[in-house]
């Protein structure tokens, strides 16, 4: 099919100039627009657009839905060339080109003199212009030449002639400046590839045009030689955000971290409030999309023993790790930007700083934690547990091995252990055929031998024939045995005689199984004895269960605190409580907003949890505790706010009103107990004993005193309570291990066991995020985890009011840390290659020497051995700051020339898109649904397109909603056996211009009139006439003017069907006309058929408004809740 997108003329500038840029800080809104429904001519072949003010006005016509292009939406790109194995791929050198760069001296020839005596000729290779001179005869060979012109042209190499009248025999052979795979620029050329695991390389050697054979990993900084002599350069990783949506057959996103070339992995960190709800007193958010918490991409929750396996010992289990590359923390050691690192309990962790590591191993479980100068960011931890076994001995399976033969019962199986009890078990038999009949009883009376039918006994097929003698069964004759039978069968004998009986004869059949009924106990070398049912030979063997694996602990940490109540009243944040679950160290914090706690989150998640720990919020009442100004205790579902400084009593706070002091207070002549407390005025007691009071108050304020029957200790001033609101409440979720993206497998070490199999239970994280409440409305978003990954992401609100709506908006975020390190630290200047543009020849020894502006560079020589000329150079040390560089050979040969590859500006994977030749611009967007004013279009668009800064209908202001609307909603009782979808309707207005045609009044050249629907224009001033015109066509006389008839007064204003209901149309405007209640639609095809508007709803976009960009002509395409289609976009400049 033919090209069919047009990138109009205005964005040729815009593109190069900030087109990019516009999207990515949302200078511009750019939107994507959907339209045309009628089908095109040829469907097949849809046709070019074309660039022009008219096409663009009928475009805009169709325009019928726009959606938004987000900053997250648009990459560069390149061709995508994935790694395959035995592929010959170019190596990176700035200086490909179609001209000849080089001479290589094959054979110096014997017998030349004079270096002017020689002429070399080029001929051939698709090229012209190259020329070239010898610089150097020796001893009567050519040793020198020198390029004079490099010529043009050439896709494969000129054949040079050498003529002289002296000398003979020398051989030249040209080198032109084509890459491996024939690309004159390295921009075309296939330097670069991408693997399975979406890294990116640059080939920086390809050992002498070889095909590759080893597929480049890793991420490391400097460049890494494979086994097949590749030398390769990390670029980049491809992130999952832009896989999702850049990622095609043709092309891959380039990322760049120190550029505006990059997006984030995906982050809910912006999120609209579509909608504010109301009545809502509490509230929680769901997240349900394709991205995931970074620190936990999957997550076990459990662990189950899904095979016992058999013969263990002292087994111990271990996990998966998590985290693939780190290296054991070492102390006191240099650490890079991006490197991975793992303690001995096995936490990983990422270096976010680079700097030396301290003397104390990292403990923390989240967050990013300074060691020595360096900062570690804790990214997860392999699974722990441990498995309890039994050794129960007993037979959990008997094995037939000999089944004999002959048995018609099932035999008694019988096991004998010298230890062993309880163990019993049925033999099961295979089925029988029938072997025989005995005639018992001949009978008599038989004319014909009777009909016998072999019947029941579980099986069929057995077929047998009575031999008659004088009337008298005296033998049968077996046709067919059959088969499946379980016991004997019957026969039924049907013939003119009587008195015959015949007795069936079974075949026997071996034993096929025995089942265990019971297992027992203490088996150690059971013997199985089979007796009886009628046949012999059987025997089996039985396998004791030893050694089995009956369950697994996982041990692990907190991963969060989930709110279930905020509580109210809270002044500060309070304290979060983790106890039990057998875990410890875990620390949790808690954030507040107003009076309330709205969400948690964890500092460090603790060990060796096997269950979920409890929850509580704030500081429980206790007594004879010293509590101070606004210290807020809680009892039961209660909060309390200290409003007097001291000490708590002994009496538990209940009240919901006013202050109180928590302690009865000291009372005369009154029965107290011992460690009660009692308080008079400002002064608490301790009671040392029970006992009756005395008669008068105590006053002491240190120390013990007796009062009555009671010794009182001074405690200090009671501290008085304000019940202040309630407690908030919630619950703890384990984790076990962290920072999977895989189910985690788990094996056993032991000395004898084998074959037991454990399953884990695991959940996909998503990103959190808290509401904020006030008023009974959502006022505010707190993202607690943004999570990473996401292109789409549902946020769906829970709570006890109605309405409120969230939008997330997947836009710029966090760049990979291998990125930044690649791009922060890699040297600038370096030599990566050198090639040989002439290997010279004689060669048993040579020195290479390079020169130029920077140091370090070194290299050496590889001589074919055969032809003595330098075939390879291996680079030994790539050196630094060269931005040009000479290449000198020293040795004992002569013609060799070499060229030094320097990398680019910047260095190797500063600058990807740059490095790349990223030239391309990859607009992306996809559409479930295809809601237009809340209806379901289900209709086929043809036209897709690019629109910049479209207005609000009927406004000034530019207009930012994620999905706009070109189309009037119009509600009316509809017949949808009139009207269709793609049906063009009208509506019939009157526009009645100039003045009305009135008896004899003086007109003037160039004035409108009208009469009745007759428009007319005056060609001809004076007096009109008596009588009013009527002509349809052409001019006429009317009294002394002349009029020309222009047209109807009525006028069509058409619009299109896009979808139609029963009660609804969605209609676009084609005459940029605007419907008003009570119009009526008519019918182009059938003009008696109408309906009349009684609601007209308006675009939210003005489809004639914005600077029109691309469009592309499709083939007919429908967007559906069952099929998402996805838009991508390639602008190349």
């Amino acid at each position: 099919m033919a090209n069919t997108a047009l990138v109009k003329t205005i964005l040729h500038k815009s593109l190069a100039e900030g087109v990019y840029r516009d999207l990515v800080t949302r200078t511009g809104s750019y939107y994507y627009f959907l339209g045309k429904t009628l089908g095109w001519t040829d469907e097949d072949n849809p046709p070019y657009p074309i660039d022009s003010l008219k096409y663009e006005h009928d475009v805009r016509n169709e325009i019928i839905t726009l959606k938004e292009i987000r900053p997250s939406d648009i990459a560069f790109v390149v061709p995508r060339r994935e790694w395959v194995e035995d592929e010959l791929y170019d190596m990176y050198d700035d200086q490909y080109c179609d001209e000849v760069i080089g001479v290589n001296v094959i054979s110096g020839g014997t017998g030349y003199i004079d270096i002017y005596d020689i002429t070399l000729t080029f001929s051939g290779g698709g090229g012209t212009g190259a020329t070239a001179v010898v610089s150097e005869v020796e001893g009567g060979e050519i040793a020198g030449i020198v390029l004079t012109n490099r010529g043009y042209g050439y896709t494969s190499e000129p054949t040079i002639t050498v003529s002289a009248s002296s000398g003979s025999g020398a051989n030249l052979k040209a080198k032109i400046g084509i890459s491996s795979s024939g690309k004159q620029k390295i921009e075309d050329a296939a330097f670069y590839v991408v693997t399975d695991e979406y890294n990116v390389y640059k080939c920086l050697d390809n050992n002498n045009n070889t095909r590759s054979k080893v597929k480049p990993t890793g991420t490391a900084l400097d460049p890494f030689t494979t086994s097949d002599g590749y030398v390769w350069k990390f670029m980049y990783n491809i992130p999952i955000n832009l896989r999702n949506k850049f990622y095609t057959d043709e092309y891959i996103p380039v990322v760049s971290a120190l550029t505006n070339h990059f997006y984030s992995n995906g982050t809910i960190d912006n999120i609209f409030i579509a909608n504010r709800g109301k009545n809502y007193t509490s509230a929680t958010i769901s997240v349900l999309g394709d991205g995931y918490r970074e620190a936990d991409p999957i997550y076990v929750t459990g662990a189950t023993v899904v095979q016992k396996g058999t013969g263990f010992q002292n087994p111990t289990v271990v996990f998966t790790d998590p985290v693939s590359g780190a290296s054991p923390f070492t102390i006191l050691s240099p650490v890079t930007l991006g490197q991975k690192v793992f303690s001995s309990e096995k936490d990983f962790y990422e270096i976010v700083t680079p700097g030396t590591t301290s003397t104390l191993e990292p403990t923390h479980r989240f967050g990013t934690v300074l060691n020595g100068t360096a900062a570690l960011k804790y990214i997860g931890s392999t699974l722990q547990g441990s498995v309890t076994t039994t050794n129960p001995k007993n037979i959990t399976k008997i094995t037939v091995t000999s089944g004999g033969s002959g048995y018609l019962t099932p035999p008694s199986v019988t096991i004998l252990d010298g230890t062993g009890t309880g163990a019993n078990a049925t033999a099961v038999i295979g089925a029988f055929t029938l072997l025989d009949v005995i005639v018992t009883n001949g009978g008599s009376g038989y004319l014909t031998p009777p009909v016998l039918t072999v019947y029941g006994g579980g099986g069929s097929g057995a077929q047998i024939q009575a031999v008659l003698t004088g009337g008298v069964i005296t033998d049968i004759l077996m046709i067919n045995s059959g088969s499946g039978y379980t016991s004997a069968p019957s026969i039924l004998i049907e013939g003119s005689g009587t008195g015959a009986v015949l007795t069936p004869v079974m075949s026997g059949s071996p034993v096929t199984e025995i089942i265990v009924n019971d297992g027992g106990t203490g088996y150690t070398s059971p013997v199985i004895t089979i007796t009886g049912g009628g046949g012999a030979a059987a025997n089996a063997s039985a396998t004791v269960e030893t050694g089995v694996i009956d369950s697994v602990t996982l041990s692990g940490s907190v991963r969060e605190v989930v709110i279930v109540n905020s509580g109210s009243g809270y002044l500060t944040a309070p304290d979060v409580n983790i106890s039990g679950g057998g875990g410890s160290y875990a620390v949790v914090k808690s954030k507040i907003y107003q009076d309330k706690v709205i969400s948690t989150y964890v500092i460090n998640a603790g060990y060796d949890f096997t269950s979920e720990p409890e929850v509580t919020f704030g500081t429980p009442f206790t007594s004879f505790k010293e509590v101070y100004t606004n210290d807020q205790l809680y009892n039961s579902t209660n909060l309390y706010t200290v409003v007097d400084a001291g000490y708590t009593g002994t009496l538990d706070p209940v009240h919901s009103t006013g202050t109180v002091i928590s302690s009865p207070p000291w009372q005369a002549n009154t029965t107290v107990v011992a460690d009660q407390t009692v308080y008079v005025d400002t002064r608490m007691y301790k009671c040392l004993t029970g006992g009756l009071t005395g008669s008068s108050a105590p006053t002491h304020t240190s120390g013990n005193a007796t009062n009555g029957a009671v010794t009182l200790q001074f405690i200090g001033a009671p501290a008085s309570l304000r019940r202040d609101g309630t407690v908030a409440t919630g619950y703890s979720i384990l984790r076990f291990g962290a920072g999977y993206n895989a189910t985690p497998k788990a094996s056993f070490i032991d000395v004898s066991g084998k074959n037991a199999e454990i399953g884990f239970f695991t959940a996909k994280s998503e990103a959190k995020i808290t509401p904020i409440v006030s008023n009974g409305q959502i006022v505010y978003i707190v993202v607690d985890d943004p999570g990473v990954g996401y292109t789409k992401a549902e946020l769906t609100i829970s709570g006890d009011g109605i309405g409120a709506s969230l939008q997330a908006d997947l836009s710029l975020g966090a760049i990979s840390s291998q990125q930044a390190n690649n791009e922060i630290l890699t040297p600038e200047g370096t030599i990566d290659a050198i090639q040989i543009t002439s290997g010279g020849y004689s060669y048993g020894v040579a020195n290479i020497s390079i020169y130029g502006d920077g140091e370090g560079a070194e290299a050496e020589a590889v001589i074919d051995p055969d032809t003595k000329a330098i075939k390879k150079i291996n680079i030994i040390n790539r050196g630094t700051g060269y931005s040009w560089a000479d290449v000198k050979i020293t040795g004992n040969g002569n013609g060799a020339s070499l060229r030094a590859i320097i990398s680019p500006f910047g260095g190797h994977g500063k600058n990807a898109p740059e490095e790349l030749f990223a030239r391309s611009l990859m607009l992306y967007s996809n559409i479930s649904t295809d809601l237009n004013q809340g209806v379901v279009v289900g209709n086929d668009y043809r036209q897709v397109g690019i629109i910049k800064n479209p207005r609000v209908f009927n406004g000034l202001e530019v207009f930012q909603g994620t999905v706009g609307s070109a189309c009037y909603i119009v509600q009316s009782p509809i017949d949808t056996t009139k009207f269709k979808r793609d049906d063009e309707v009208y509506i019939e207005r009157t526009n009645n211009p100039g003045m009305v045609w009135e008896p004899t009044q003086y007109v003037y050249l160039g004035d409108f009139l009208y009469y009745e629907d007759r428009i007319y224009t005056v060609v001809v001033s004076g007096l009109t006439g008596s009588t009013p015109p009527t002509h349809i066509s052409g001019s006429e006389k009317n009294g002394f003017c002349t009029l020309t008839y222009v047209g109807s007064t009525k006028s069509k204003k058409r619009y299109r069907i896009v979808a139609i209901t029963q009660s609804t149309a969605l209609v676009q405007s084609l005459d940029n006309d605007i419907p008003g209640n009570s119009d009526v639609f008519i019918n182009s095809q059938y003009i008696t058929y109408n309906f009349t508007a009684t609601t007209v709803g308006y675009p939210t976009v003005d489809k004639y408004s914005g600077q029109l960009m691309y469009i592309d002509n499709k083939q007919g395409f429908t967007p559906s809740s069952d099929e998402t289609i996805t838009l991508r976009t390639i602008i190349n400049f």
